[in-house]
């Protein structure tokens, strides 16, 4: 898949984030991620526990 100018394509277990130096500052920064059913309701988890959403990605096509 990618976004913008960063490619993310999987590798069994692994995600692997290729681009740029300027396309990954961003991802740079990143320390977890976490895999969710669904969206709905995830716009305040992060203020509940003193975190922000730094980002967020509208559309991510996925292909195998």
């Amino acid at each position: 898949m990618s976004y913008r100018e960063v490619e993310v394509p999987s590798l069994g277990g692994f995600l692997l984030v290729a681009g740029s130096e300027e396309a990954l500052a961003p991802c740079r920064a990143v320390q977890n991620t976490v895999l969710v059913d669904d969206l709905d309701g995830l716009h305040a988890l992060p203020a509940e526990h003193g975190g922000k959403i730094v980002e967020i990605v509208e559309y991510v096509e996925h292909t195998v």
